[in-house]
């Protein structure tokens, strides 16, 4: 009776810890994104990504990116092509056109 209070015990920190890790990535503020060198000879660039802001906008909801994007910033399956295609889903919808610009997302 006591190993299985102590592994209720166990789990139930292990549980809490988990939220408050996932609380604090739902609320960090600024990803930074290092992207490699481009192919074509181009520099990498910093992407600066706004995750509070968008969590906010989408009141919490993380499935509207999560899938097809990874939680984690260098997850393999986050390539170039996944990344854009989830981003412009909801971009292709502004109005601005400077949203389109790679520069308005990757800076030197």
């Amino acid at each position: 009776m006591n190993k299985i209070s102590a592994l209720l015990i166990i789990l139930s920190i292990f549980a809490f810890c988990a939220v408050i890790i996932a609380q604090a990535t739902i609320t960090k503020d600024i990803i930074n994104i290092e992207t490699p060198k481009k192919k074509d000879g181009g520099e990498p660039t910093t992407v600066l990504y706004k995750h509070k802001e968008h969590a906010e906008t989408h009141a919490g909801n993380c499935e509207t990116c999560h899938p097809p994007l990874k939680q984690e910033v260098n997850a393999e399956a986050n390539s170039m092509l996944v990344v854009h295609e989830t981003c412009r889903k909801c971009h292709s919808k502004s109005k601005m056109p400077e949203a389109w610009s790679c520069s308005y997302c990757h800076k030197p």
